[in-house]
């Protein structure tokens, strides 16, 4: 699955603060995100990174967020809640197989290709930054 990530820095769980967040998501971006999983933690590592990309220690335009949903939001269609606020329903192991075989791939093509390909870096196709324009160009979303 591919989506976008809600980074908030409060936890949410449930049917309808997962349609709240997904509406949100899709206003806040002009329609050009989709809600996939929240992360609380991105937003502070990310507001530390672009601290430094305003103070020209980071190259903004090369992070790369992974993502490896272990718990959920809510549980399928048709089933009672559950609360799971601890990572033992069953998907955390898998979870973390996912992620390390995605993250070995991704490491093993840059470190093959950085002198053809990464060492200079790449134009990103899209707006890199935030809804402020912090780093400069023209946010495609927000107010």
């Amino acid at each position: 699955m591919t989506a976008d990530v809600s980074s908030a820095n409060t936890f949410s769980h449930g049917r309808l603060l997962s349609t709240a967040i997904s509406k949100s998501v899709y206003i806040f971006t002009n329609g050009a995100a989709i809600y996939g999983a929240t992360a609380q933690e991105d937003s502070g590592i990310l507001a530390a990174l672009l601290c430094g990309a305003v103070d020209g220690q980071v190259d903004f335009s090369r992070i790369i967020v992974m993502r490896a949903a272990s718990n959920f939001d809510q549980p399928p269609n048709g089933e009672l809640p559950e609360i799971p606020l601890h990572a033992g329903h069953g998907g955390f192991e898998l979870a973390l197989e996912n992620i390390g075989r995605a993250g070995y791939q991704i490491v093993s093509g840059i470190l093959d290709n950085w002198n053809q390909k990464f060492q200079e870096g790449i134009l990103p196709s899209n707006y890199v930054g935030d809804v402020f324009a912090t780093l400069g160009g023209s946010p495609p979303f927000g107010p």
